[in-house]
């Protein structure tokens, strides 16, 4: 009788486990996954666009006009350079081998210049003071050895600049006071004349502004100096005011693509330039950003 009531017992248990075990199935999971943020448009009749964010002075490729490998590379990402400042050297050892001969044959040339200079200025006075005591015939001859010497010490210093030029173009300075957006290059990196593609080293500005394409069917209805705000994406509590600047007239084909399923990837867009003050929250240069252009309710 005992062991009846203990396999009744078991059972029961086996039955209170089981539907324990169905009723966890079977609660509601809780989410983990944070809500998706919501924005409320800031006009009441806007058009919609979207905007990257690009330097004022838009991305410059750096390049250079001798191709070689980098010796020397005094820039990394994010430094900030004056305009002139040098961001990299190349090897211009075969170069400088040349500079001693060169500088040489500028103080050879040089000291005959001044030898020839010498005879010449004592052959001039005897010339014009004491008639006879020298010859025309040697008077010229001492004259034209002397313009020789001259014309053969500029051309040695010709020379020397020419040299020293080309030895200057192998090390790239900044053309402007801005920002290293991106930095590829390493020292022993191959160099190719005018950078190569992709570009190893691209230049911003600091100043930032904002290209906003907006879909051609929509483009009449912007106006200049019309105000616009822009939200950075997942965050509705980041956005931008917006100074209108300019408006590029010429629709081009849509650069930037959202993948989004209704998206129409053949339509042309209208760009439309923006600028803003730097906010308290980071924004980098080809980040893309929500933006609403206010426009007149009856539009």
């Amino acid at each position: 009788m005992k062991r009846l009531y203990l396999i009744v017992a078991i059972a029961m248990l086996g039955l209170v486990f089981t539907g324990l075990l169905v009723y966890k199935d079977s609660a509601p999971l809780r989410g983990r996954s944070k809500p998706i943020p919501t924005w409320h448009p800031p006009f009441a009749s806007f058009v919609a666009g979207t905007g990257i964010v690009e330097a004022s002075s838009t991305n410059i490729s750096v390049g250079s006009p001798v191709s070689g490998i980098v010796e020397k590379l005094y820039v990394k990402p994010g430094s900030l350079v004056r305009r002139g400042e040098p961001l990299f050297k190349l090897d211009d050892r075969k170069l400088r081998a040349k500079l001693p001969l060169l500088e040489s044959e500028v103080t050879a040339a040089k000291s005959e210049m001044k030898k020839y200079r010498d005879i010449f200025e004592i052959d001039e006075k005897l010339y014009r003071e004491a008639p006879g005591t020298i010859s025309q015939k040697d008077y010229e001859i001492s004259r034209n050895n002397y313009r020789h010497a001259m014309d053969l010490w500029k051309k040695a210093k010709a020379n020397l600049k020419v040299l020293k030029d080309e030895i200057a173009l192998y090390t790239v300075m900044s053309p402007i006071k801005g920002r290293v957006l991106q930095c590829r290059m390493r020292e022993g990196t191959y160099m190719q004349a005018s950078g190569g593609i992709p570009p190893l080293l691209i230049l911003g500005s600091r100043d930032l502004h904002l290209r906003v394409e907006v879909d051609e069917y929509e483009a009449w209805r912007i106006k200049a100096k019309a105000k616009a705000v822009a939200f950075v994406r997942g965050h509705p509590d980041m956005k931008l005011t917006l100074k209108y600047l300019y408006t590029e007239p010429l629709i081009v084909p849509k650069s930037i693509i959202q993948e989004r399923p209704t998206e129409r990837t053949d339509t042309r867009v209208l760009q439309v330039i923006y600028r803003f003050e730097h906010p308290d929250f980071p924004i980098y240069p080809g980040q893309t950003l929500d933006v609403f252009i206010e426009t007149a309710g009856n539009s």
